[in-house]
């Protein structure tokens, strides 16, 4: 990934292409994109908390240049081969072979093809009423790039939206909302990622595979052979927040994905996840969701 410094190579004037409603999105040349095996889920699946509903895999050619305003989606933009210029907002970047671009909703972004005249991308466009609180909490909606990401994860995850979108049904539904809530984890663990100290790495999974726990300060510090004082500032490095809010952070994201499994009751998943009562566990899924978990379950269609 390359940053720009000028930005002037996305000044040209491009013809309006479509519009719909507040969503402006504009081609220099209808023909210079090239769809293969475009495949899109049926509307139902977009009330959905979040899911992914639209999967294209594109050869665009020289001279390949879009443009969207206000889009109404998050597009991940994950480069194949070929070279990708980007730009969100004021930033542009020049991206390579295994990167990915985030476009968020509300955003105005811009692609072009880069040296070398062409590229062959995929595009994942993920929609739902949940999209933007989940796009926060994750943090994507301050990342631009994403890169160190590991390749066969992406195109596995890949595979199974296209395997999954094609099916109508209730199940496939489900399962896409999985998907994408694996999504969501899997552009989380960034280039940076990599520099955290292992043990510090170590507890934080320990936080995503046990969320049910009590994990205390002394026991945290001792798994990773410090001081608390030097625990917290560690955290305070590394996740800019303290090792209580990570585990609740863990936590609550481990409830979301629990919720995608009808089976399993709001006092179930509250014991699952470490949360001492029903009550206690469905005040801070508000707080960190904006939303109750009886709410996000309506919301995706589970009894």
């Amino acid at each position: 990934m390359k940053l720009l410094k000028d930005l002037t190579i996305f000044d040209e004037e491009l013809p309006l292409w479509r519009s719909s409603g507040n969503y402006r999105c504009c081609y220099k040349k209808k023909n210079s994109v090239s769809l293969m095996h475009p495949a899109t889920i049926d509307v139902y699946a977009v009330r959905e908390p979040f899911c992914c509903f639209g999967v294209c895999e594109a050869e665009m050619q020289e001279g390949s240049h879009l443009r969207s305003e206000n889009l109404e989606m998050l597009s991940v933009e994950f480069v194949v081969s070929g070279s990708l210029y980007c730009r969100r907002e004021d930033r542009g970047y020049l991206l390579e072979p295994g990167e990915i671009f985030l476009f968020p909703p509300g955003g105005d972004c811009e692609f072009m093809t880069g040296p070398g005249g062409k590229c062959r991308k995929f595009s994942l466009l993920v929609g739902g009423p949940m999209l933007c609180s989940v796009v926060r909490q994750y943090g994507l909606d301050k990342a631009d790039v994403i890169t160190g990401i590991d390749r066969l994860e992406v195109e596995r995850l890949i595979g199974s939206f296209r395997e999954n979108i094609r099916y109508a049904g209730t199940e496939n539904h489900r399962r896409n909302a999985r998907l994408t809530l694996e999504l969501f984890q899997l552009l989380c663990y960034r280039e940076e990622m990599r520099k955290i100290p292992p043990a510090l790495s170590r507890l934080v999974r320990e936080f995503e595979l046990h969320p049910e726990y009590p994990f205390t300060l002394p026991e945290m510090a001792e798994r990773c052979g410090c001081s608390v004082n030097h625990l917290l500032r560690l955290f305070r490095e590394f996740y800019a927040c303290t090792p209580h809010r990570k585990l609740i952070d863990c936590r609550m994201k481990k409830a979301a994905e629990l919720l995608f499994r009808p089976e399993l009751s709001i006092k179930e998943i509250a014991a699952l996840t470490g949360c001492s009562g029903a009550l206690n566990f469905s005040t801070g899924f508000r707080k960190f969701f904006g939303i109750s978990p009886k709410e996000y379950r309506k919301l995706g269609h589970f009894p």
